[in-house]
């Protein structure tokens, strides 16, 4: 897409790294390895605007195996603002993303306070809030217990059994992203399984730009995310950590303050279309509000 003084075009993988150092400028703390698995998700999602040869904006049109689609990443450079670049690129990614999914299927994003009136203008509408939990981890309390359960790493699961856990909270197939996700360069990935095999729990933390994010954190119940959560955490203790949690998780909120972290930054996880049917009372903490 071209208007003389600028053009939407197909991002490359190293402009997808620069967009999210943009991102982390931004505040948006992205994870410091993220470029890998965003680019294995969809490596035809990512779009830019550029002018006079120079990358000035950015966005997401992820699809999900064709089921469900993500629009992240949405930045414009400041001094290029104001010229109506951005809602150019945003509805042209809407337009994309729809011919690039199946008939019916949704379309979800995160969106910032200030940006969700023009996202509600282009046909979004609000589910709920997602909560950035954070904080400095010191006293991690006692070693919860979970009964007839076991702590693994993911690699000592068929890949299989990890991918239809995930599956059934993420709501579409995600699977290169996830063959990456699950091995952080640096972090570390946990899984909670029973006695009998049975997954019961599954989560991620990564470095970030500023510390360390988790997610996504998908569990059985409050106490089997309790277990990963702790995990998790006890090898980075001293450092800063943050967890984004759904509120209409009724009892994520209350694990992310058990230890220690505290709600900051708000945005509104938004959908066009039909909103996906998701166990959110699983979900803890989701995987990233730049690809869902």
């Amino acid at each position: 897409m071209k208007d003389g003084s600028y053009q939407i075009r197909a991002m490359r993988k190293e402009e997808l790294k620069k967009t999210l150092e943009w991102a982390a400028q931004e505040g948006w703390n992205p994870g410091f390895d993220d470029v890998e698995a965003f680019w294995a998700a969809d490596p035809e999602g990512f779009l830019l605007v550029e002018s006079g040869g120079q990358m000035v904006g950015s966005g997401a049109i992820v699809s999900y195996g064709g089921q469900f689609g993500f629009m992240g990443l949405f930045m414009i450079k400041p001094e290029y603002r104001g010229r109506g670049w951005g809602r150019d690129l945003w509805y042209y990614r809407r337009q994309r993303l729809q011919e690039r999914l199946e008939r019916g299927a949704a379309i979800g994003l995160d969106g910032v306070e200030a940006m969700q009136g023009f996202y509600t203008a282009g046909g979004f509408q609000k589910s709920h809030d997602h909560i950035r939990y954070s904080g400095r981890i010191d006293d991690l309390g006692a070693v919860p217990s979970y009964p007839q359960a076991q702590l693994k790493e993911p690699r000592e699961l068929d890949f299989t059994t990890l991918e239809a856990f995930d599956r059934k909270h993420f709501g579409a197939p995600r699977t290169e992203f996830l063959k990456l996700w699950l091995q952080p360069k640096a972090g570390r990935a946990r899984v909670l399984v029973s006695a009998e095999g049975e997954m019961l729990a599954l989560g991620v933390i990564r470095k970030a730009h500023e510390g360390y994010r988790i997610g996504p954190l998908f569990a059985a119940d409050a106490e089997a995310a309790a277990t990963v959560l702790w995990d998790l955490l006890a090898a980075y203790q001293g450092q800063e950590v943050a967890m984004d949690v759904p509120s209409v998780c009724a009892a994520a909120a209350p694990l992310a303050l058990r230890f220690g972290l505290k709600p900051g930054f708000t945005c509104a996880r938004m959908y066009y279309g039909e909103p996906p049917k998701r166990p959110w009372q699983n979900i803890f903490a989701v995987t990233s509000l730049e690809l869902g």
